[in-house]
């Protein structure tokens, strides 16, 4: 049959080649460069590999040489206590001497502490510039003048004990008055 009949690479006539069937000539050089190139590729990739397993021996000798330098640390930090005065005594018994200061945690103790040089200066003297025109007012000036200005309350029972006060000098005056006639 014609549909079972396949032209080759050689430009015969045949039959459809089976996988299991026995390669043509053609085929064989085909897959021996095939499998050269395979063994090739598969060589450069067991020497990558080789390559990188040396390396990662090396770093891990020199991390066991890292950590073998902090294991001469202790493994843990000492025991630390206070006394009955509140001091730091470690394992001996020794007392420790703290180099921390104490820093005030409490909003107001933080506040209190101010910088002198950020505190704020009185403002200097401007009449004493030549340039200074005293028709023009000095800042804080206008201040005061509206203090001036301002309403003025009295304070309350004034008017009531000046009242008294002066009803009492006329009563004495009048009695005085009496005693003379």
């Amino acid at each position: 049959s014609a549909s079972a009949a396949t032209v080759k690479s050689e430009g015969t006539v045949g039959k459809k080649r089976n996988r299991w069937d026995e390669p043509a000539q053609g085929d064989a050089n085909a897959v021996a460069s095939n499998v050269a190139a395979a063994k090739a590729a598969t060589q450069d990739a067991l020497a990558k590999a080789q390559l990188a397993a040396e390396m990662q021996r090396t770093i891990a000798a020199q991390m066991a040489n890292m950590t073998g330098a902090e294991s001469a640390l202790p493994a843990k930090p000492p025991t630390v206590r206070l006394d009955n005065q509140g001091r730091l005594i470690d394992e001996r018994g020794k007392v420790i001497q703290s180099t921390a200061k104490p820093e005030p945690t409490v909003k107001i103790n933080q506040t209190a502490r101010s910088n002198p040089l950020l505190e704020a200066a009185p403002p200097p003297d401007v009449t004493e510039n030549k340039y200074f025109d005293p028709r023009i007012s000095v800042p804080g000036q206008s201040r005061e003048q509206r203090k001036k200005r301002a309403f003025a309350f009295v304070a309350e029972g004034s008017y009531s004990r000046r009242a008294d006060e002066l009803r009492a000098k006329a009563a004495v005056d009048a009695m005085l008055r009496e005693a003379k006639a």
